[in-house]
């Protein structure tokens, strides 16, 4: 068949089969679960692991391998290897890679799915082209996405997975569902930040939110976002925060100095929902009020998406005159990030919302200096209110305001005691709330496992949820 024909047909599937289910029609709907008592097999499925912004991700999943469950990590590739440290570097031995693609395993797949599963593989076919599950539809896009699917599906079927996670709400957590689905296994989604955020994702999550055992997302804030996709699925969400490993965050006792210039950190992706703009020009306006500091910049550029913002960053940075102060020093390892921490006096994250809808919505570098008791200045933007108690455990200043920014930090520079009360509330909030010991447990909940000796923990501490 020629491919004007194939594009044609292609084309037709759309516009007049979008209803299409993704269950086999006239079959009830009623997948196999772990039997009851028994740990179930997790499997998480990320595009790519690990990746250094994504402390997160690692962090939740070695809470829960601690607390005995059962989980495999399957991934396309690995990120910024290099840059991992010890500890990262042994998740890539205990991750399940799929690429490069094995043709002859994904043709024994396709065979053997075929054969034990027919009625639900043609059916997922069909339901892959009749969907827009993105901005553009395109049939070698649909192709490579059904293959995708059938490939993982088939490296959990090996791997004796029996439920199925996705850490993140995007075309992997599409994919995901899809093999579950050809398994007939519980899938469960969380959904964090551009994911939810930008439009291109919200077909995708239309599609995914009505199949899911549960969602968790990581701020309340999300939740009615989450409520407006759903279309009435009736599907429960649960407010989980992200965790960090406490014990790991050992921060030095913090004294005032005089006579040396204010250490100003800032932790983020050189991406347009971090405010750099407002933070460069906040900077510039110290310098001119004679004020001594220094500014580190520690992140790496998100390309090619955020190209053309890290060279108009580079360029207001020369117009600004900022070399002798303010200083990019890319991407490191986290080791170096804690030694950062460590040394700095304030940390500032000025977020806003980008012109395409991105936001941060509960930044892990913001967690990580508090848990470093470092005074922290932010913005209020999305679920960072949630993290920060302004006046009581950070400052938060109005989004794209530098002249506000520069006061805030001339301020904790002018008053240490402030700072320093700043920086213990700081802790203790994290304690309370961010600590992935206490956090992990609502997960294994969710996942069917009820930890030795655990108690439920109080949910206005730890958990919201509802339909």
């Amino acid at each position: 068949m020629s491919r004007f024909t194939l594009e044609g047909l292609h084309a037709t599937t759309i516009s007049r089969w979008d209803w299409w289910p993704a269950d086999v029609p006239g079959i009830l709907k009623q997948r196999r679960r772990p039997a009851q008592g028994a740990n179930p097999r997790v499997g998480y499925y990320i595009w790519h692991f690990p990746v250094l912004s994504q402390t997160f991700v690692r962090r939740e999943i070695e809470a829960l391998r601690k607390q005995g469950l059962s989980l495999e990590v399957f991934a396309d590739a690995a990120e910024d290897v290099e840059l991992l440290d010890d500890r990262d570097r042994g998740l890539l031995k205990t991750t399940g890679y799929l690429l490069p693609l094995d043709r002859m395993r994904l043709a024994r797949y396709r065979r053997e799915f075929r054969r034990d599963r027919g009625l639900a593989y043609y059916n997922l076919y069909l339901f892959v082209m009749s969907r827009r599950y993105g901005l553009s539809k395109k049939l070698r896009r649909d192709r490579g996405l059904f293959r995708q699917a059938v490939y993982l599906a088939g490296h959990l079927r090996d791997a004796g997975i029996n439920r199925v996670h996705s850490p993140w709400g995007d075309r992997a957590g599409f994919a995901l569902m899809l093999a579950a689905k050809l398994l007939d296994i519980p899938f469960s989604l969380q959904i964090r930040a551009h994911d939810l955020h930008d439009p291109s994702y919200h077909q995708a999550l239309r599609e995914m939110l009505p199949s899911t055992d549960f969602v968790i997302t990581n701020t309340q804030y999300n939740r009615p976002f989450i409520q407006a996709l759903m279309m009435g699925s009736g599907t429960e969400i649960h407010t989980i925060y992200n965790g960090i490993n406490l014990a790991e965050f050992d921060p030095r006792e913090r004294l005032a100095a005089t006579g040396v210039p204010t250490r100003i950190l800032c932790v983020a992706r050189l991406v347009e929902q971090k405010g750099l703009t407002y933070l460069l020009d906040a900077c510039a306006l110290l310098r001119d009020r004679n004020f001594s500091f220094t500014c580190d910049v520690i992140g790496g550029t998100e390309e090619p998406l955020y190209t053309a913002y890290w060279q108009r960053l580079k360029e207001k940075h020369d117009r600004l005159e900022l070399e002798s102060c303010v200083f990019f020093r890319g991407a490191q390892p986290f080791a170096a990030v804690m030694n950062a921490y460590r040394e700095a006096d304030v940390f500032v994250l000025p977020c806003v919302v980008a012109r395409d809808g991105r936001r941060d919505v509960t930044p892990n570098a913001v967690i990580e200096a508090m848990a470093m008791k470092l005074p922290v200045i932010s913005t209020p933007i999305a679920g960072l209110a949630e993290i920060v108690e302004h006046g009581t455990s950070g400052l938060l200043v109005p989004p794209e305001d530098s002249v506000a920014l520069a006061d805030e930090i001339e301020r904790l520079a002018r008053d240490p005691a402030l700072a320093t009360k700043l920086g213990e509330n700081a802790r203790q909030r994290i304690e309370s709330r961010f600590d992935s010991d206490k956090n992990v447990l609502e997960r294994l909940r969710l996942f069917g496992v009820t930890p030795p000796n655990a108690t439920r923990q109080p949910s206005a501490q730890m958990s919201w949820q509802g339909s």
